[in-house]
């Protein structure tokens, strides 16, 4: 683990933490991430920072230039420490572009990796998830399977082929397109399309934590419809799921939505708090 003297995303660290590279095995296979170290000695909070790509393999590298769209999250969320996992074919990640599975394997491997590193002391119980896109498809599998998991924010997540699935049938009466592509879907995976579709699933009802998710209105990508779909197979196994859109696209930036998770974390009875020095 080496720390980086000139980050390529300065702004998604708070002043004052120490930026660290690490390389990490996931699979066989190596993945670089980076950490955020406060000053102190925790035990501290976490907050993994979840970036957006493709479900599904596109390309044989990541066109995304790293946490350029996250690169705001000291705005909303100062965590004692943060880590912001590059998964394979991301960033300085060797290797090709997997798909959403893949991507939440790399970061499980990632959280299991911190837990080995002399010093740093994680609190249990206490880690926030951030995932924009693709990357709340991985917080949500997280969620789900992580009992350290305290909450969850979404910005237009992916969320999942399952939900997708069902959220075309409901567009059948309305959008003649959404059965061609709900067959599409249902046929893409290669060889096996079944084991696809199921690893790029969540099983929404296992998922207890608070989840806020933000969505653009005009978004494209994952529709408003889409969310509200999510939303309520989410709320029908937990009551403590917020959903509220912003003006503007996938993954809509700015400071319109402090508010909301403000309101949120106070509903909830969340809080963030950064350890003294």
């Amino acid at each position: 683990m080496a720390a980086v003297k000139n980050p390529v995303f300065p702004s998604a660290v708070p002043q004052g933490y120490t930026l660290y590279s690490l390389t990490y095995e996931s699979e066989g296979k190596p993945v670089q991430g980076y950490l955020g170290v406060p000053p102190g000695k925790g035990p501290f909070q976490m907050v993994v920072v979840l970036q957006g790509g493709s479900p599904v393999k596109l390309s044989s590298r990541a066109s995304t230039g790293g946490y350029s769209a996250t690169a705001a999250a000291d705005d909303v969320l100062p965590a004692p420490v943060m880590f912001f996992p590059n998964y394979r074919g991301y960033g300085p990640s060797p290797g090709d572009v997997q798909d959403g599975y893949h991507d939440y394997l790399d970061t499980v491997n990632g959280l299991k990796a911190l837990r080995h590193i002399r010093g740093l002391h994680v609190a249990p119980h206490d880690t926030f998830l951030a995932g924009t896109s693709l990357g709340g498809f991985v917080a949500l599998r997280l969620a789900a399977s992580d009992p350290d998991v305290r909450a969850v924010l979404l910005t237009s997540p992916w969320p999942g082929m399952d939900t997708v699935l069902g959220w075309l049938k409901t567009q059948f009466s309305q959008n003649p397109q959404s059965r061609s592509a709900y067959h599409k879907l249902r046929s893409y995976g290669g060889p096996k399309p079944g084991a696809w579709l199921r690893r790029n699933s969540i099983t929404l009802a296992g998922i207890h934590v608070p989840i806020l998710i933000i969505g653009g209105t005009e978004d494209q990508i994952t529709p408003p419809s889409l969310l509200r779909y999510l939303d309520r197979q989410l709320s029908a196994g937990d009551p403590h799921v917020t959903l509220t859109f912003l003006p503007g696209g996938h993954a809509p930036t700015g400071t319109g939505w402090i508010d909301d998770f403000d309101t949120f974390m106070n509903r909830e009875g969340l809080n963030m708090m950064v350890p003294e020095p």
